[in-house]
């Protein structure tokens, strides 16, 4: 019923082809996935430190002694400016996905977050140009 592929004919080394081609793109997703596990996995062990997320609010911050000025920084913008910054940095969300969320543009999400991030370096003493 099957023949042995011994890869002599041309539709057997086409085979031969294809077969390694589904080979390495199941290794390369594999891969792929493998790595944003590791990646998820290491940024909320990360985030387990720095941030404890309330329930009740989305991003609630609690305050700890290692991190008071970030935790100061953070408490000092604004809900919306904090809400963008969260979501692109620890959601991993695109500005179009933060857009649609907020009801703003990719434009005005895309700028909520560079200000923010423009706010928090020099909040935090990291802008002393």
């Amino acid at each position: 019923m099957f023949k042995k592929n011994n890869g002599l004919n041309e539709q057997d080394i086409l085979q031969n082809q294809f077969t390694a081609f589904l080979n390495t793109a199941l290794c390369n997703s594999r891969k792929t996935y493998l790595r944003s596990l590791y990646r998820r996995c290491r940024r909320e062990c990360i985030m387990d430190e720095i941030l404890s997320i309330c329930i009740e609010e989305e991003y609630y911050i609690e305050p700890d002694a290692d991190y008071s000025e970030l935790y100061a920084a953070l408490h000092s913008i604004k809900e919306k400016e904090r809400r963008v910054f969260l979501a692109r940095v620890l959601d991993e969300k695109s500005f179009d996905e933060i857009a649609e969320e907020l009801d703003l543009s990719y434009k005005g999400a895309a700028a909520i977050y560079y200000r923010t991030i423009a706010k928090l370096r020099k909040l935090l003493g990291g802008d002393e140009g």
